[in-house]
């Protein structure tokens, strides 16, 4: 007889079936194989496959998907917003079009819109085909050696990867561990001096010790690295690294020990005060890279990889002054890079300078493979940074004439393994990233790692802010791209059906759903010691997906100010005639399509922040704390409820209308608390929409069954009853964030605890101490 445990292994207790399992999800799902619940058949013609789940069948149709993409020609152009909407849904999009079956048919694909022309003009070295890659098969070395010659003529400042009398090194005289291992955190005590000579105020600092400085930095490599890889692991040595990136490394380091509960065994190694530690030294360290030698340009790509760390940690997790010196010093990064190779140069330009034998070339490959990735990062932040905080983007994703990152193996192998997987393995040239973003607008799925993921959906967020800039001029009759035509998809105002469309591509075909581990980190059995990295963690990794329809939909401005902050970005209405203006504006937007999308996905984003999947193997709620977040996912959090609450308050009123002052909004908890409403909420939208379920823990179809899910849940939110009991929504996540480390997050707590009062029915509309 078989034994019974609490923990693991699990044994199947199955008649003379003997498997066991390690995690109790996987035995649940294994006997689904004894006593299915449901069998799901395969349609397609001439297949009879039939399995016992759901997501099982989906990955098999998407075999089938692909097997009859690759037997179709490639489209050069991008097809318009009618023909996307009818290949990748089955309903009618805006204009009026005939409904098509969910299988794909052969499409006539009208001329693009110009101003998609002009964004994706197409170049002949970028064509996509088999018939170009035949090009570059000369060998596999030449494929990723891409633009050493050119980097090298720009850039003359010394390079911090190529060691000193490294002309005589023999690629045969390197080992594997001689790189890896202890090198990319251990220092000795010379080290911290040079770190305390910069900044002196840290020499006292309890935090500021060998063993633990040692921490910090193999912090930043355990939880930051795998999500931006872009420093080079292998040829890393702390105690040889320039001390400025070092210290950028140590803030990030202060703040993600925060995020973590990892057990330490000596009172020596536990921290006692990290957060302050990073503004001790996030204080100057901006003003010390700016007047380093190596900041002129060219500047070294240490600077720039310095000064993103630093501006990462200024704008997500530091106070409100460091928040805004972040951005307005951003742009000085960006000129930076526009004065380097991969932003101001011609990066797609090949050479035939590489040979395997020459090992100072794979240094430079490596310098140049971290300043493209240095520059896919700050085009990542700035995209965005825009869509989560409403500033201006700066670089617009035609700019971005680079390669797409290599593979994370690759990435992260030492000379001898970079030559061995170079001739055995990588002999396919780097996809072109203006390519791969023109792909997923086709429709089509890209294969790319988590780096790659992040920057495809930068470059939709980027290319709906220059669309919605052309919108902005044809308002002001500025039509500079001769688009008359009556029939013309951005004229038509149909825009934001293709870039929801697209959105949705990316996020099932690309990403395999925003709540999967492996779309923000590429390699997740790495990362052992944080359960947020898990693949069993079913919270959303990518806010981005959520917020960018905020940022198409309605500006930060116009709902902050209604919600009731007195000004935004040091920008207050001029007068009470203005802020009523900025209410009739939200009043009208509740009345649009693209509003119900907007909220839509604000609701879906919060059902995949609290409450489990609904293909889960039994179901649970999460609790949240924004100071250990290692997604950095608060102020999105927040800032879609409070577009989840302008759309409800405009529309439904107030939850219960209590007039007397004296009460306080902390003792009424509201008609739900905010697991109970969310719960309700989400199983509306499911009834009402034919039993149509968009949060899954991973994709359960393509993105454009997906596409077409969501515009069922769209056609249904304002048929949901009791939308308006929001106060005990409010009240859990607002009393979440206004205690928050960080400042901007506090700030939208106390905005959403005020809400909270506005939905009981206190009549006070601004709330003057937001910013205090």
């Amino acid at each position: 007889k078989k034994r019974k445990l609490e923990g693991p292994p699990y044994y199947c207790d199955f008649p003379e079936c003997d498997k066991s399992f390690h995690r109790s999800e996987h035995l649940s799902r294994h006997k689904l194989n004894h006593n299915p619940k449901q069998i799901y058949q395969c349609n397609e013609p001439h297949c009879d496959k039939t399995f016992v789940r759901n997501d099982l069948l989906m990955r098999h149709i998407k075999r089938h998907e692909k097997k009859s993409i690759k037997e179709k020609p490639f489209k050069n152009h991008l097809v318009s917003v009618n023909d996307i909407i009818r290949q990748y849904s089955n309903e009618p999009s805006i204009a009026s079009t005939p409904t098509t079956t969910t299988k794909r048919a052969n499409l006539v694909v009208d001329e693009p819109p110009n101003i998609l022309n002009w964004l994706f003009n197409d170049d002949p070295n970028l064509i996509d085909n088999g018939a170009e890659q035949n090009k570059f098969d000369n060998s596999a070395e030449n494929d990723f050696m891409i633009d050493i010659n050119e980097f090298q003529l720009n850039n003359t400042g010394q390079s911090f990867f190529i060691p000193d009398g490294f002309e005589n090194f023999s690629p045969s005289s390197i080992s594997p561990e001689e790189i890896y291992d202890g090198n990319i955190y251990l220092c000795d005590n010379l080290k911290l001096q040079e770190l305390s000579e910069l900044i002196p105020n840290i020499k006292n600092h309890p935090d500021f010790t060998r063993i633990k400085i040692e921490i910090l930095i193999k912090t930043y490599w355990k939880f930051f690295h795998p999500r931006f890889p872009i420093l080079h692991k292998p040829t890393f040595k702390a105690i040889d690294a320039p001390p400025l990136l070092l210290l950028a490394m140590i803030i990030l380091g202060c703040k993600l020990s925060q995020c973590v509960d990892e057990i330490s065994s000596s009172i020596n190694e536990k921290m006692n005060n990290p957060s302050s530690l990073a503004l001790e030294i996030a204080t100057p360290l901006r003003w010390l890279l700016f007047s380093s030698p190596d900041f002129q340009p060219p500047a070294t790509i240490y600077i720039i990889q310095s000064l993103l760390i630093l501006e990462f940690y200024e704008k997500n997790c530091s106070t409100r002054q460091l928040h805004e010196r972040a951005h307005l010093h951003h742009g000085t990064t960006i000129q930076l890079l526009r004065r380097l190779p991969t932003l101001g140069g011609t990066p797609q330009k090949a050479n035939n300078g590489w040979t395997s034998e020459s090992a100072k070339n794979w240094y430079n490959w490596i310098e140049f493979e971290s300043l493209k990735r240095a520059t896919f990062m700050c085009f990542y932040m700035d995209a965005i940074d825009g869509i989560s905080f409403g500033h201006q983007m700066l670089i617009y994703a035609h700019q971005i004439q680079m390669t797409m990152p290599v593979e994370d193996e690759m990435w992260e192998s030492n000379l001898l393994q970079f030559n061995s997987r170079l001739k055995k393995n990588f002999k396919r040239k780097p996809q072109p990233y203006l390519i791969a973003l023109k792909n997923i607008l086709n429709g089509q799925t890209e294969r790319t790692n988590s780096l790659g993921k992040k920057v495809l959906v930068a470059g939709l967020c980027t290319l709906m802010f220059q669309i919605q800039q052309y919108d902005i001029q044809k308002s002001f009759g500025l039509d500079k791209f001769g688009m008359n035509n009556d029939n013309d998809t951005l004229n038509n105002n149909n825009w934001r059906n293709l870039l929801t469309a697209a959105f949705s591509i990316w996020r099932n075909d690309v990403g395999q759903s925003c709540c999967s581990s492996r779309t923000a980190v590429e390699s997740v059995g790495s990362v052992v010691n944080s359960s947020q990295f898990s693949t069993s963690d079913t919270r959303c990794k990518c806010v981005t997906y959520h917020m960018a329809h905020v940022y198409m939909s309605i500006p930060h401005y116009d709902f902050t100010i209604y919600a009731g902050a007195p000004w935004r970005m040091n920008v207050k209405p001029s007068s009470t005639s203005e802020r009523l203006y900025i209410c009739k504006r939200v009043d009208d937007w509740t009345n649009t399509r693209h509003a119900k999308v907007c909220v839509t996905q604000c609701y879906l984003y919060l059902f995949e922040m609290f409450l489990s999947p609904l293909d889960g193997s039994y179901e649970y709620q999460y609790d949240y704390s924004p100071d250990h977040d290692l997604f950095f996912r608060s102020n999105v959090l927040g800032l879609c409820t409070v577009v989840l609450w302008t759309y409800v308050y405009s529309k439904y009123g107030v939850e219960i209308n209590i007039h007397d002052e004296s009460i306080n909004f902390q003792n009424y908890k509201g008609k739900e608390c905010g697991y109970a409403y969310l719960k309700r909420v989400r199983e509306e939208f499911r009834l009402r929409s034919n039993g149509k379920n968009l949060h899954t823990w991973f994709s359960t179809c393509s993105g454009s069954e997906f596409y077409g899910q969501l515009m069922e849940w769209v056609d249904v939110l304002d048929d949901i009853p009791n939308l308006q009991n929001l106060t005990g929504l409010l009240h859990m996540i607002g009393n979440k964030l206004v205690h928050a480390e960080y400042t901007v997050v506090k700030e939208v707590g106390k905005l959403l605890l005020f809400c909270g009062k506005r939905s009981i029915g206190f009549e006070e509309t601004i709330l003057n101490d937001m910013y205090d």
